[in-house]
């Protein structure tokens, strides 16, 4: 009767374990569907609840390519694992045009897994608002600014001492 109670729980576990896994997702993201001929479009293929072996890129037809950027992730919350790779490209248009960016495959255990095409226009001027974004570090640590905030210091601490005295 143990013995039964026992294997019971060992198969509804596995049961449990296998139906809890996520599916793998393998999709593209860009920085957007339209790029100025003197841009950057910004490519992310990204896989989830995979392990990646092989990235097979498309060959970026209309554009020079820089990259891949290659991004691990994986989380651990409440006994559930998540991880993700991210392989990013950099793409610089070479003329004005509508081009597709073919689709890519990312080889798994679990077999192969393709990506859609993304269309991008190219355009001779595209203006785009900045981004909302952090500084980067020269900008947070501006000397001037610092020796600024030294002068200012020492000034108000030898103001204080006169006012002491």
């Amino acid at each position: 009767m143990k013995k039964t109670i026992l294997l019971l729980m060992l198969f509804f576990g596995v049961a449990l374990s296998a139906w809890a896994q996520k599916e793998a997702v393998f999709k593209i993201e860009t920085s957007g569907d339209t790029v100025g001929l003197d841009g950057t479009l910004e490519v992310k293929y990204i896989l989830q609840n995979a392990a990646g072996k092989k990235l097979n890129p498309p060959d970026f037809e209309g554009f020079s390519a820089g990259g891949p950027s290659i991004s691990t992730r994986v989380s651990m919350y409440n006994g559930v694992t998540e991880q993700s790779q991210t392989y990013i490209y950099y793409l610089k248009p070479a003329a004005v045009g509508v081009f597709t960016i073919k689709p890519a495959t990312m080889e798994t255990d679990d077999g192969a897994l393709t990506c859609e095409p993304v269309k991008v226009n190219v355009v001779e001027h595209y203006n785009v608002a900045p981004r909302n974004r952090q500084p980067d570090n020269m900008q947070l640590f501006n000397w001037n600014n610092m020796q600024q905030g030294r002068q200012n210091a020492q000034k108000s601490k030898k103001k204080y001492e006169t006012e002491k005295i």
